[in-house]
């Protein structure tokens, strides 16, 4: 354990309990809540996502129960761990949310457990808290994928802020990997002459010259071209467009002709939908 007491531990800055076991701020006099945003997908069905978890790493005990008054105040659910060891045996990457986690920790210290998280491909945002800041460490954290990087004490709202956005950053990355998903399973019943088909499309290119490219005949491409809709389940070129620029082309990587880069990467993603509706 740290030498210094739980009394020495800076805390956030504000925290009240109330009689209902909550913490209000002492600036707002009220909880803080926040509204999930919902977006749209498309043709990709999506199921509604679990309750975010905000998971805290610390071995000072005062502090863990007032982080866990602060973050249940704002409507969250928080885990509070004494060391990295329990944390890794109790996490579930497979729930949404974020980390909250000291640098000074005891056997594995905080940055090692970064450094572990991310061995694993583990996605969850991780924000570093310290009463001990120097250059040094900052670097490390924010080299090492840490979104945000905190000297005690600090203020429980600008806390509070930065969960909120590490959490909108991993749902909308775990979004983003459902999409992935569901996109490539999608393109893995194509057959290798429908793919080929639907590169042309994405690429912009008409059935005509499809079938130059390819050596087939005009009736052939569009028999193709109906078949990769509906194994897409889009009902139009452009949703097709749409549907695989989200997704990326199914090998983790965006489509790759030049063309269709240069469309997208100045904004002019309307004039690939104009060229294949």
């Amino acid at each position: 354990m740290k030498a210094e007491s739980a009394a020495n531990e800076p805390l956030g800055e504000g925290l009240q309990p109330t009689d209902a076991g909550r913490l209000v701020d002492q600036r707002t006099g009220a909880a803080r809540t926040h509204g999930a945003k919902t977006r749209a997908v498309g043709s990709i069905s999506t199921t509604q996502e679990p309750s975010p978890t905000v998971y805290v790493v610390d071995d000072s005990p005062a502090l863990r129960k007032s982080l866990r008054w602060l973050i249940k105040s704002a409507g969250l659910t928080a885990e509070t761990y004494g060391s990295a060891r329990e944390f890794l045996e109790a996490y579930d990457p497979t729930k949404p949310g974020c980390l909250v986690l000291d640098v000074r920790l005891q056997q594995m210290s905080g940055l090692d457990l970064q450094a572990e998280l991310t061995s694993r491909c583990v996605p969850t945002p991780i924000i570093i808290i310290t009463a001990y800041g120097d250059v040094p460490t900052a670097v490390r954290a924010l080299r090492g994928g840490a979104v945000d990087y905190i000297q005690k004490p600090f203020s429980d709202q600008l806390l509070l802020d930065r969960i909120w956005q590490a959490i909108d950053r991993d749902r909308e990355a775990r979004r983003t990997e459902a999409i992935r998903a569901d996109v490539s399973q999608r393109l893995a019943r194509l057959t290798p002459r429908e793919r080929e088909v639907m590169d042309g499309l994405v690429a912009g290119k008409t059935s005509k010259e499809i079938t130059v490219d390819l050596c087939l005949s005009v009736r052939t491409v569009e028999a193709h071209r109906a078949q990769v809709l509906a194994k897409m389940q889009v009902d139009s070129g452009t949703k097709l467009v749409r549907l695989v620029l989200m997704g990326g082309s199914g090998d983790g990587e965006p489509p790759t002709d030049p063309r269709l880069n240069h469309v997208v990467s100045t904004g002019q993603s309307h004039r690939i939908a104009e060229v294949i509706t």
